[in-house]
């Protein structure tokens, strides 16, 4: 018999909403009654009038057994009032689950997710759950691809990407420069990894996610991965790109097109975004025919 996985998921529900969060986790699940089976969900209620205690709390829980997967829910990550306190908690989770390669450190997208936040991490096998991008996720989106068509406009390869904060902040944005600045390695999503290396807490880091037109290449996902980032986002992934380019009639690239997922088994990672990836297609389709003008 298959055992449940263990995940733990922090929220501060009980104490800013009046609501224990074993509730609001009966309510998020009643859509999955067969993928619940395959957890065990233990909800943790942080007490936010006694913070040095609800660390101390959380960290004796976490060492008290392994766990698959820790979730931290939208009432500590979704406030940018409470930015300091999900520091702390992430630091928590990190230290108290080192010994612990294989536990998942994972964000809610909204207030009412915590199910399928944890199914994104952990699909059922053989099965790939649709993404389905928040209001938020969208316009993330939609910045990104503005920045891949300034890029095409520019001269440069159709890619835009934006890093967030844990409190929902585009704190820097770039897009493909790689001919119109002669350098192959600045690919939006590399050029930001680095800036987050340089200028953010690992906290910070791991706290962030990145929104991207397209998926990220090897060197990208590799990059991001070495500097402790957290979620992606992409509008198109790199199979869709594949697909488009043989019916463009481009020769295959010198690198493999492995996904995010191949390079950083890791990470966490959602996209495509349906209709937003059919924009990415059509900047693809006006570079290549710009290209042969």
């Amino acid at each position: 018999m298959i055992q449940p996985r263990q995940i733990l998921i922090i929220s501060l529900s009980r104490f800013l909403r009046g609501e224990p969060l074993r509730g609001i986790l009966d309510k998020n699940w009643v859509p999955y009654p067969k993928e619940l089976t395959r957890f065990n969900n233990v909800p943790f209620d942080f007490d936010r009038n006694d913070i040095p205690t609800a660390l101390q709390d959380l960290q004796s829980t976490i060492e008290a057994r392994k766990w698959d997967g820790i979730l931290i829910g939208w009432c500590i990550r979704g406030n940018p009032e409470r930015t300091s306190l999900l520091e702390e908690v992430v630091a928590v989770c990190r230290k108290a689950s080192q010994d612990s390669e294989e536990t998942k450190l994972m964000f809610c997208t909204g207030p009412d997710n915590l199910a399928d936040a944890t199914l994104r991490n952990f699909p059922v096998d053989g099965e790939v759950r649709a993404y389905m991008p928040s209001s938020s996720d969208i316009a993330y989106l939609r910045r990104c691809v503005e920045l891949a068509r300034e890029a095409l406009e520019a001269g440069d390869a159709p890619f835009g990407s934006v890093l967030v904060n844990a409190a929902g902040e585009i704190i820097k944005e770039d897009r493909n420069r790689v001919t119109t600045e002669a350098d192959v390695t600045l690919h939006p999503e590399f050029t930001l990894a680095i800036w987050a290396q340089k200028n953010l807490t690992p906290t910070e880091r791991a706290a962030a996610t990145v929104y991207t037109s397209g998926e990220h290449c090897p060197m990208c996902a590799a990059t991001h991965a070495y500097a402790g980032l957290g979620r992606i986002v992409y509008a198109s992934s790199s199979a869709q790109l594949v697909l488009w380019r043989a019916e463009l009639g481009i020769n295959p690239g010198a690198v493999a097109p492995l996904s995010i997922s191949q390079v950083a088994p890791a990470l966490v990672v959602d996209g495509p975004a349906s209709g937003l990836d059919e924009e990415v297609r059509e900047l693809h389709r006006l570079r290549q025919e710009r290209s042969t003008i």
